[in-house]
């Protein structure tokens, strides 16, 4: 089962050692996202997912996540992108051919 990165970027809590702790080693994080790199990572499952379904249960993958917002992990409409992240998610999976949505 495919899963989609919505993001990841703890810096903020890192801050000031409330995540970790003080003399923890920073988090790596994923800078680069956009709804074009969204969009294409959500096409190419459903893409993978296409070509390697057995049965009718084959078509499932995973986004991570909905609302990670402290975390950097989310595809939900924030007054940052404005629901783009959203739609290119949406965009894909419906350019992939696994949905009506």
């Amino acid at each position: 089962m495919p899963c989609v990165n919505g993001g990841w970027d703890c810096r903020p809590w890192e801050k000031g050692g409330l995540y970790k702790g003080d003399n923890a080693v920073p988090s790596c994080y994923s800078p680069d996202r956009t709804p074009s790199t969204q969009y294409q990572h959500v096409k190419n499952a459903g893409l993978w997912l296409n070509h390697n379904r057995a049965n009718a249960l084959d078509d499932l993958a995973v986004v991570y996540a909905w609302n990670e917002n402290g975390e950097g992990g989310y595809i939900e409409p924030t007054i940052g992108n404005n629901g783009t992240i959203l739609q290119a998610v949406s965009r894909g999976i419906r350019e992939s051919g696994l949905s009506n949505i």
